[in-house]
């Protein structure tokens, strides 16, 4: 009689995976800026996380769900759709207002902030929203609900990455953004999830970092309690759909 091989046996395998791409991403990004200056920099960035995109791809197990879910619990993925787009990214994050300013700069600055949105969109949506969120989906497909468990796991794993940002005297402000980017991580998991695809959430998460401080590596500073409010309902929401979507959805 055969033996099964248990999923959590192979938890090695996408952890070895995973780490080497974030070590090669922060040493090239390290190499490339004492070397060669900010423009290789960023073009390296972005030329490594358009080749991490083009390897999973071609290497992408089963998808996430068993069908597209545009037209799984409809209602609900309009509000989702229009809350997060248009009243996060429109109103609160300012999308329009920040390209405005953005382009506003000096052209030769602007572009390498575009290549780095790009390359941190597409880098991190990929190894997390992409790569992480396939593997966590085997070791928790068996559980009730597989989908919402990925998204929280995937979600804390994104916050979590943010601590890389750890250094001087700026630890408060840095758990802060662990916390508002666990609350966009639920989100972006959720575009996932509605479209099956990693399109929506690359985009969605390069419009977030169009921002001309991009290039200063700034940290985004603010009271706790104003984070909260912005961010936390968010998240309830994207847990709420992810938990209506998968109960809609077919066994």
């Amino acid at each position: 009689m055969t033996e099964k091989k248990h999923p959590h046996k192979k938890i090695w395998k996408p952890i070895l995976i995973f780490s080497s791409a974030f070590f090669g991403y922060g040493m090239l990004s390290m190499f490339l800026d004492q070397r060669f200056g900010t423009d290789a920099y960023a073009i390296g960035r972005f030329l490594y996380a358009i080749l991490c995109l083009i390897l999973y791809l071609f290497s992408m197990p089963k998808p996430l769900l068993k069908q597209g879910s545009w037209k799984a619990v409809p209602i609900w993925t309009a509000v989702f759709l229009a809350v997060f787009y248009f009243c996060y990214l429109i109103v609160i994050m300012d999308v329009p207002g920040n390209l405005a300013a953005l382009f506003q700069e000096d052209m030769h600055a602007a572009f390498r902030v575009v290549l780095l949105a790009g390359a941190a969109g597409t880098f991190e949506e990929t190894m997390v929203r992409g790569y992480a969120a396939d593997a966590i989906h085997r070791w928790t497909s068996k559980c009730r609900y597989p989908i919402l468990l990925t998204g929280i796991l995937t979600s804390l794993l994104f916050g979590l990455l943010h601590l890389s940002n750890l250094h001087g005297d700026n630890a408060a402000q840095v758990w802060i953004q662990v916390f508002y980017a666990c609350m966009i991580g639920l989100a972006l998991y959720s575009l996932r999830a509605i479209s099956g695809s990693l399109t929506l959430p690359i985009i969605a998460h390069i419009l977030i970092d169009l921002q001309p401080e991009l290039g200063e590596g700034a940290v985004s500073s603010g009271p706790f309690l104003l984070y909260l409010e912005v961010f936390l309902p968010l998240g309830v929401l994207s847990l709420c759909y992810l938990f209506l979507l998968e109960d809609a959805l077919p066994e």
